[in-house]
């Protein structure tokens, strides 16, 4: 069996990797944590941190590829590439690497331009690798708002009634572990992912809603007022700048496109909100 470091292990999409690689007999998965972190996955742990070398070389350690995905953090290029020079280093073949679908058109952002800049590295000395740039996630609406849903019946964003693809983790997940079993099928592939129609808030408060017995409603907030709560929290200003980037993009009606990419490398169409909603029930009460 191939075995394949996961990073991000107890976040969003690594976790549904991690998921949907153990129900694999082809691949070995490994969960990368960071100290006094642990996986919600019950699979083998190696602890990993990016800014210790011996314990990145330690988790390398037999490992055949590498989902590789960094944190929300201002030196993400820098400890990156030290990743990547150990991981290849240590014989890793095949780079699986999470972009962002902002790093495509955001030239503005310094969040971005770090996308692109380890996309870059990636692609330039991997043995085999592909890219994975996804839309906004479904699973975004528990994680930032499930306060608001299951105590007050709402659901907040500053983007009016504007249209996203919205994209299932799950389906992100489903596309790297394609990848990670036929790395040459893959090789040199960029994918954009997203849900597979453009929906607005308020058909994802109605799917929400339905799913959890109790309305949901869809306030759509003052974007100037968004803008200023999030520059007076705690959030560094590169990731206030690039949220307020994505969300007046998406007013303007500029992320509504749809890619098929998903569809092309599954062979069935993405979840939709509703398969979604329904999924996660517990979670919406």
């Amino acid at each position: 069996m191939r075995a394949v470091l996961v990073t991000g292990a107890t976040g969003t999409v690594g976790g549904e990797v991690l998921r949907a690689l153990a129900t694999q007999r082809e691949l070995a998965p490994i969960a990368a944590l960071r100290p006094g972190s642990r996986s919600r996955v019950g699979v083998e742990a190696r602890p990993f941190d990016l800014t210790d070398e011996a314990s990145m070389r330690a988790a390398f350690v037999g490992v055949a590829a590498f989902f590789f995905m960094t944190p929300l953090i201002e030196e993400q290029v820098s400890l990156s590439r030290r990743a990547l020079d150990i991981a290849l280093a240590a014989g890793v073949q095949q780079v699986v690497r999470l972009s962002s679908r902002s790093a495509t058109w955001d030239l503005e952002s310094e969040l971005r331009a770090w996308h692109r800049e380890i996309d870059a590295d990636v692609a330039a000395r991997a043995p085999r690798y592909t890219v994975l740039r996804p839309c906004s996630f479904m699973q975004n609406f528990l994680t930032h708002q499930a306060e608001g849903i299951r105590a007050h019946g709402r659901i907040a964003l500053p983007i009016g009634d504007a249209r996203l693809p919205y994209i299932d983790a799950r389906d992100i997940a489903d596309v790297a572990v394609a990848a990670l079993l036929d790395p040459d099928a893959h090789h040199g592939k960029t994918y954009t992912l997203t849900g597979g129609e453009a929906i607005d808030m308020h058909r994802v408060a109605q799917a929400l809603g339905d799913a959890r017995g109790a309305p949901v409603r869809y306030i759509a907030v003052n974007p100037e007022k968004a803008a200023a709560g999030m520059r007076a929290s705690d959030m560094p200003s590169w990731l206030v700048d690039s949220a307020l980037r994505v969300h007046e993009r998406t007013r303007a009606g500029l992320e509504a496109e749809v890619s098929d990419d998903v569809a092309r490398v599954l062979g069935r169409a993405p979840r939709t909100i509703e398969n979604y909603a329904r999924d996660h029930q517990a979670q919406l009460r």
